[in-house]
């Protein structure tokens, strides 16, 4: 018998609203009985039976013990303790070159594969791509790599492209991978140093270390702000 079949038959043994039960499967069924219930012939299991099935039902719809609500309803009551001084938050991560980046993930609208664009004559440059087409929407597609100034030694042909911003403000970049969402805390030792050294700094809202990866947290304002500039 395993520890399912175990657990409802010892709980409805012991629960007074279903000890009218006949508890078939263990004098005739396959679970500790002598198998010679006329039903196993189609069913082959005691767990493919209407009857076991009902049986199941009455145990979770039986009224819970007066402790085990109380159990929850503190809990549930109970305030959760703040962490002061520190921030969650919920970040998208993702790949550039060697380097892993972070946007707030309410900024993030979309990610797909492919990054193909179309360049706009006497517009577009480095940091400036041209036009995307992502699900049938006509965004803006700029160079993250070129406007973080990431060594070009360090970065590879993209395959991916997320499209962040909001609803009137759409933009989009290339990165090689995405990472998917994560929760991470944002603490006082996050912040980058003072001492600005590259433009990848001057996004940058925090450090962290999540699943091994070391990733940057971009300022998304920040970062949208100097993409729209290069259109202007």
């Amino acid at each position: 018998m395993n520890g399912t079949a175990a657990g409802i038959e010892n709980t409805l043994e012991s629960s007074n609203a279903v000890n009218t039960l006949e508890y078939c499967w263990k004098r005739i069924g396959t679970l500790g009985g002598d198998r010679t219930c006329d039903r196993l012939a189609g069913l082959i299991h005691c767990r493919n039976c209407a009857v076991y099935h009902q049986a199941a039902h009455t145990l979770l719809d039986r009224p819970p013990q007066k402790k085990y609500v109380d159990l929850w309803t503190e809990q549930l009551a109970a305030q959760p303790e703040k962490d002061e001084g520190n921030e969650q938050i919920s970040i998208v991560i993702f790949q550039i070159g060697h380097e892993w980046f972070g946007l707030p993930t309410a900024r993030v609208g979309a990610g797909s594969e492919g990054c193909r664009w179309r360049r706009i004559p006497h517009r577009s440059n480095k940091e400036f791509l041209g036009m995307m087409a992502v699900r049938g929407e006509l965004v803006l597609c700029f160079s993250l790599h070129a406007i973080l100034d990431i060594d070009p030694d360090e970065y590879s042909t993209c395959t991916h492209v997320l499209v962040c911003g909001e609803e009137s403000r759409r933009l989009a970049f290339p990165v090689q991978k995405i990472g998917g969402e994560r929760r991470i805390i944002l603490t006082q030792h996050s912040k980058p140093p003072v001492t600005i050294s590259r433009a990848v700094d001057t996004y940058t809202q925090a450090l962290v270390e999540t699943e091994g990866y070391s990733v940057a947290v971009l300022d998304a304002d920040r970062l949208f702000r100097a993409m729209e500039a290069k259109v202007r």
